[in-house]
């Protein structure tokens, strides 16, 4: 048995991403609600790897983060204000 890794073709590519997609429209559809949109978030499990899941998912909080961060300015935590 070999530990190769498995790289996906371009229509598994296609499915992952389309998977993907479905489930963070989902999301922003209903307000971040993760139990409304679990047959969604199933359906991304099955056709994406759990690296790429992973990294979907950091990527896409982050990016909201920065939005967040772009539109209200840096706001300070108590401790770097104490320093």
């Amino acid at each position: 048995m070999t530990d190769k890794p498995s790289f996906p073709n371009a229509e598994s590519r296609k499915l992952c991403w389309a998977a993907r997609d479905d489930y963070f429209k989902c999301l922003n559809n209903n307000s971040g609600d993760e139990t409304k949109c679990a047959q969604k978030r199933q359906g991304f499990d099955e056709h994406c790897s759990k690296t790429w899941v992973k990294y979907f998912i950091r990527r896409r909080d982050f990016l909201k983060y920065k939005d967040e961060v772009q539109e209200k300015g840096f706001i300070p935590t108590e401790d770097e204000e104490k320093t």
